[in-house]
């Protein structure tokens, strides 16, 4: 029997060619944002050299940074 752990995204995450894509931005965008993740929150998830993102996460981000 497999038991699924909560904490997993329910969507694969996706790397930032791919968020740059589905949010219609520039991926220096996503380069940007993600170096200033300490002051502005962007949720991103570091594996070494290489950036994940959770897009329901970057979507909530979005909408509550909206100006």
């Amino acid at each position: 029997m497999h038991v699924q752990n909560s904490k997993q995204p329910a969507e694969p995450l996706m790397n930032s060619k791919e968020l740059a894509a589905h949010l219609n931005v520039p991926i220096s965008w996503i380069y940007e944002q993600s170096r200033l993740r300490k002051w502005n929150g962007f949720p991103v998830l570091k594996a070494g050299k290489y950036l994940r993102f959770d897009r329901q996460k970057v979507i909530e981000w979005m909408a509550s940074n909206v100006d």
